[in-house]
């Protein structure tokens, strides 16, 4: 759902090249066309309170002169009512659409707070480690069997060629080579990029393999990218740095965040400037984050509980 909320805006302003991606994801799933149909509904109930209430307070421009009762404002408040119902249910779709998890489900559910690592080693004498606020399933002790829920880990997986790792990322899944890979998972972006062997990636009836060195992003709208990235930068927040080559800010804050303990974001007009460079996050976030904001030329200041870089 929240990639049909995504087309929904796209459209807005949409080309021809727009359309005709719409036209394929639609076809990949008719799950993607109940979703946009639902989401499209939503969209002119919107647009309708919208154009009603700038009607509304047109009215109330031109009835406030005559001594107009504070009862006038009720038609007005009950759209925007309304409104934020309607802007609810967006999010409530949007929640309930996401890929099923296989809960209530065998096996164990382990998860980190932000900031936290955690190794977990399996029946099979492969391992798992997690970064901060992250969850992964465990089908059985063997391990053979799991699922990256959110947030991000390594995998360190001993090969058994009668019985491959399978790690589920929603509908599509990897399989290993005998290898070492790391994976993120979040709203913003699905990463694998591989340290070591091989893993193969399968969507649909499709399946891509990718050797040490390589890495796949897939955006929300899932478009894939094919990349390359040195061995040893991968997964090196294990050892306290986050190494980026021409990645959008928004998901370096993202990385922050996991590894620092507190929520960084940043101002849109900076979201998709691309970063290249090595962040140490040993330090504390007072004095990581604001280096950080300097080398965008940007500033970063405390908001809430976190930071904002502007």
């Amino acid at each position: 759902m929240t990639v049909a909320i995504e087309w929904c805006l796209r459209l807005r302003r949409g080309g021809a090249g727009d359309w005709a991606q719409f036209t394929q994801w639609l076809e990949q799933d008719p799950a993607h066309a109940e979703a946009y149909d639902q989401v499209a509904l939503l969209d002119g109930d919107l647009d309708a309170l919208a154009a009603a209430d700038r009607a509304d307070r047109a009215a109330m421009g031109a009835d406030w002169a005559d001594g107009a009762s504070s009862s006038f404002v009720r038609g007005p408040l009950r759209r925007l009512g309304a409104i934020f119902a309607i802007v609810a249910a967006f999010a409530l779709l949007a929640f309930l659409w996401q890929p099923a998890s296989r809960s209530p489900r065998a096996g164990t559910e382990i998860a980190t707070a932000s900031g936290e690592h955690r190794t977990v080693a399996l029946g099979d004498g492969s391992s798992v480690v997690l970064n901060g606020d992250s969850r992964v399933w465990i089908a059985s002790a063997e391990g053979r069997e799991a699922e990256l829920l959110r947030g991000e880990a390594v995998f360190n997986i001993r090969h058994d060629p009668k019985r491959p790792f399978a790690l589920h990322l929603g509908e599509d899944r990897i399989e290993d080579v005998g290898t070492v890979f790391n994976v993120v998972r979040d709203q913003q972006v699905l990463r694998v990029e591989v340290a070591d062997g091989a893993v193969r990636y399968l969507r649909g009836g499709n399946g891509l393999q990718l050797n040490a060195g390589q890495t796949l992003k897939i955006s929300p709208l899932g478009d894939a990218i094919v990349g390359r990235k040195s061995p040893r930068a991968i997964a090196s927040w294990q050892s306290g740095q986050l190494v980026f080559e021409a990645v959008p800010v928004a998901e370096v804050a993202a990385d922050l965040s996991r590894n620092l303990g507190v929520s960084v974001s940043v101002a849109p007009r900076l979201a998709y400037q691309p970063f290249t460079g090595s962040i140490h996050v040993r330090s504390r976030a007072q004095q990581v984050v604001p280096e950080f904001a300097s080398t965008l030329s940007a500033h970063a200041r405390k908001s809430g509980d976190g930071w904002l870089i502007e």
